[in-house]
């Protein structure tokens, strides 16, 4: 959800039993906000459904609801020579199965393990990425997306990740000085720690492309260039508000 930060005025959060919060003397004028959400509505039935912006006015600006609002509960393990790991409490551990184990240029060790879900289902981990395909429900065959690969960064080091569809082969990265480099998946998953030497301006990563077995183009997927903070940089630059980021 997003809007011009000088419009944010109000912030709807729409609840399970129909009950509306407006808060407006937490936000700022650099466009953040945070508001904890009270104890009585972090139980089943009492939970956010949906989030409302609004401008000065009280007009709508834009509403888009809260998916999976029930949380999902984590815990932490640990494997040698990779920073704590925040794994689903539903993947059997016992079972899982490492499908990358990949070094970033900074020396940052990236791994991406999947486990069956109790329950019925799957569930995949990275060093900084989780997800349950199911969560306790039964198993849904569903159409998936040939691409769904973001970004993982804000470090010292950026990860593409995290899923294909089980048709792709190849994923092809291009970039905006014209190099072209080939990844593959493992049974539906992808992660890639992207070459420092394409962290500068006009020369990232720019378009994905997903290919099936017979090498035709399934899906095109741009990718931002111009993201402040999200590649590393030498010299972040000041945004006001006491940001500074890198642009």
């Amino acid at each position: 959800m997003a809007a011009p930060a000088e419009s944010r005025r109000g912030l709807c959060l729409s609840l399970a039993k129909e009950i509306r919060i407006l808060e407006n003397r937490y936000l700022i004028n650099a466009g953040f906000y945070l508001y904890r959400v009270p104890d009585a509505h972090r139980s089943a039935a009492h939970r956010a459904t949906r989030l409302t912006l609004f401008d000065g006015s009280g007009r709508v600006l834009a509403r888009e609801p809260i998916l999976n609002s029930r949380p999902m509960p984590f815990v932490v393990h640990r494997l040698p020579g990779f920073p704590p790991l925040t794994v689903p409490a539903r993947a059997d551990w016992g079972r899982r199965q490492q499908l990358f184990d990949l070094r970033a240029d900074d020396g940052a060790r990236i791994g991406l393990w999947i486990a069956p879900e109790r329950g019925g289902g799957r569930c995949f981990w990275t060093n900084q990425a989780v997800f349950c395909s199911n969560v306790g429900r039964p198993v849904r065959r569903e159409a998936r997306p040939s691409l769904q690969l973001g970004f993982e960064g804000g470090g010292k080091h950026v990860t593409l990740c995290c899923g294909v569809g089980p048709q792709v082969a190849r994923v092809e990265a291009r970039f905006q000085d014209g190099e072209r480099i080939s990844l593959y998946p493992r049974q539906g998953y992808l992660v890639w720690p992207i070459p420092s030497r394409h962290y500068p301006r006009g020369r990232r990563l720019s378009e994905l492309l997903a290919y099936n077995h017979a090498g035709r183009v399934m899906q095109r997927q741009r990718m931002a260039t111009d993201a402040p903070g999200l590649y590393p940089c030498a010299k972040p630059k000041a945004y006001g508000y006491g940001v500074s980021q890198c642009p």
